[in-house]
């Protein structure tokens, strides 16, 4: 099956960019590879934002190769070839009997036979433990122990940090999605009087997050919340049928 790559929101030399980055910190720990795991780092360094982190996957960051590879449920892998700037060959999918195996095998498992395979697991090898989708402390130990030969170093917060330093062309898509945000403001203060109901004016302002500003839709919809009277002192909930009232 062919698929075709999706309208990206940065060309292939932005990612690039960052995975230098990313690569020179890497050498500066004397790490050779990074199996970055945090969704959020795994979208800066490649443009993937599907819904695939809830089982194991990881992104493999190489000192010697120029893309990395991206290690995920077979089913989800067409999704990440879609979105991404990463040539298919570097998009691997694990089969779904390591889905809830009873032999304990999952996809981190391929991951270590990546590495194994690839001699990368000689030296030191970086984690995000805080994102590893089993119980943390039983990811991290099966990584240490079938990398025995390497220095696993916690690699937390260090990509974090690099997505800190913004780029021109980062601050710009920044400031299209600031005029987003302040479209679906304005619709708010259109929609929102007394007696509408919540879940209509709710409606409204969802419809301008996707449809976006200046010609430039939404790429993705965050948890949309409506602390509405009489609970607006109760954070993170959302809208009801109830109607608003002064």
């Amino acid at each position: 099956m062919t698929i075709n790559k999706a309208p990206a929101v940065f060309p292939r030399a932005e990612y690039l960019r960052r995975l230098a980055a990313v690569k020179a910190e890497m050498e500066r720990r004397e790490i050779d590879a990074l199996v970055v795991s945090s969704p959020s780092n795994i979208a800066y360094l490649t443009g993937h934002t599907a819904y695939s982190w809830y089982v194991p996957q990881g992104l493999l960051v190489s000192l010697r190769e120029e893309e990395p590879t991206f290690i995920m449920r077979r089913m989800d892998a067409p999704a990440a070839i879609h979105q991404t700037f990463l040539a298919p060959s570097n998009v691997i999918g694990y089969p779904e009997d390591l889905i809830a195996n009873p032999e304990g095998r999952d996809g981190y498992d391929v991951i270590i036979d990546f590495l194994h395979d690839h001699g990368l697991a000689k030296r030191g090898v970086g984690l995000e433990p805080g994102f590893l989708t089993l119980k943390t402390g039983q990811a991290q130990e099966k990584f240490k122990k079938r990398l025995s030969n390497a220095k696993v170093v916690d690699f937390s917060k260090a990509v974090d940090w690099i997505r800190l330093v913004k780029s021109d062309l980062e601050i710009q898509v920044m400031r299209e999605a600031a005029d987003i945000a302040t479209a679906a403001v304005m619709r708010a203060a259109e929609v929102i009087h007394p007696g509408v109901r919540e879940a209509d004016a709710a409606a409204e302002i969802i419809a301008t997050l996707v449809r976006g500003a200046n010609g430039k839709p939404a790429t993705a919809l965050a948890h949309f919340l409506l602390c509405a009277s009489p609970r607006t002192g109760t954070a993170h909930i959302r809208w009801t049928e109830d109607v608003f009232c002064n």
